[in-house]
């Protein structure tokens, strides 16, 4: 996913979906990507992450104390990344204030009958 426009500081927002992938796995993006979300936060009204896309959320500190989720591959990564989460690797999605946090989609399957 590429961005074509970028967000004014200003905007409100109603939901900010953060989608996984290695972006937020690249060194400094989840950085960036924490210092806009943790400055907007206030002002939107839901904030999701969609599997790995909670390594920019969980770096703001706004996830800190609370019950969130992630693809189980990321799992113990995020856990000894962000040890302030209370993460249940085994939940599909969660929701805790503002908040949700999903394991993210099962790839679909390379077999194939024929």
């Amino acid at each position: 996913m590429h961005a074509d426009v970028t967000v004014p500081s200003r905007t409100r927002l109603d939901t900010l979906i953060i989608p996984g992938g290695a972006g937020l796995r690249r060194p400094g993006m989840a950085e960036k990507a924490a210092t806009w979300i943790g400055s907007r936060a206030p002002y939107i009204r839901r904030v999701a992450s969609v599997c790995t896309g909670i390594y920019g959320l969980a770096r703001t500190g706004l996830l800190d104390g609370r019950r969130v989720t992630t693809h189980w591959s990321a799992a113990a990564d995020v856990a000894r990344r962000f040890p302030k989460l209370r993460l249940d690797p085994d939940a599909l999605f969660l929701k805790d204030g503002q908040f949700y946090t999903s394991a993210g989609s099962r790839p679909a399957s390379t077999s194939r009958s024929r």
